[in-house]
């Protein structure tokens, strides 16, 4: 089973909060020093404060998979985990996030549901892969210690994260191949999951990480067996010939 592999792995793989990030030495003046990456660790705080609204709405998809719904138990334990400590070291450097913030972006979309779950499994995969290379390109920005300890721990889970969402989705493929389309349509048309959280604000640690979307790709199209750049060449065609047709020119 992968949720047998995958709790192997992330015992084995566990970092302890108390112990393995050394609190006590946190710079807080070399940390100030970079306002901008405590502004988007600011905001992946909040977007990782919202692991226990992806979990009550995500399970309404997953409840009938015992796998899904168990390798979840170990997902959404480690977001608010990374949100714990992401806003100790916040605290500790002078940029607190109030409870009444993190109630606030829970309520923005609290009576959206989900809605296809191989969409949904797509999404999560795609935007753990992100959080993935944007935590390690923020660790490659950091100058304070303690910071890049914690980045460091960071940056493992969210790719053992999107690895574990990967296997997923090649096990749903086995089950449902006519999944494929959806996992293909949710890729060409993504939108991080953390912008139901903070909008369009998600923090960005480089634009235009033409790598990461290049490693993405490679990624879906060897899980799909579908050339993306040939499939978005089609869906352009198709809708191209739609709006000459509508306007009652011949195609």
């Amino acid at each position: 089973m992968i949720y047998e592999r995958y709790f192997k792995l992330t015992e084995s793989d566990r970092w302890e909060l108390e112990t393995d990030v050394p609190w006590q030495e946190i710079d807080a003046g070399m940390a100030c020093g970079q306002p901008d990456v405590l502004e988007k660790l600011r905001s992946a705080a909040l977007i990782e404060s919202y692991a226990p609204m992806f979990a009550l709405k995500s399970l309404s998809l997953w409840w009938e998979s015992v796998e899904e719904s168990a390798i979840a138990s170990i997902q959404f334990f480690e977001e608010y985990k990374h949100y714990y400590a992401l806003k100790r070291y916040l605290d500790r450097v002078g940029m607190g996030i109030p409870e009444r913030e993190v109630i606030e972006v829970r309520q923005r979309n609290f009576g959206t549901p989900y809605g296809d779950r191989a969409r949904h499994l797509a999404n999560y995969m795609i935007s753990e892969h992100f959080t993935a290379h944007f935590y390690k390109r923020l660790l490659e920005q950091a100058k304070e210690p303690v910071l890049r300890v914690l980045l460091n721990f960071l940056v493992r889970d969210e790719f053992r994260h999107a690895n574990v969402f990967y296997s997923l989705l090649e096990r749903r493929l086995e089950l449902e191949p006519a999944t494929r389309e959806a996992i293909v349509e949710e890729t060409l048309r993504f939108r991080h999951q953390g912008a139901e959280v903070v909008g369009e604000a998600i923090p960005i640690a480089q634009k235009n990480d033409f790598q990461t979307i290049l490693s993405l790709w490679k990624k879906v199209e060897h899980l799909t067996g579908v050339s993306l750049r040939e499939y978005r060449k089609e869906l352009m065609r198709v809708s191209t010939g739609a709006v000459q047709s509508s306007a009652g020119i011949p195609v």
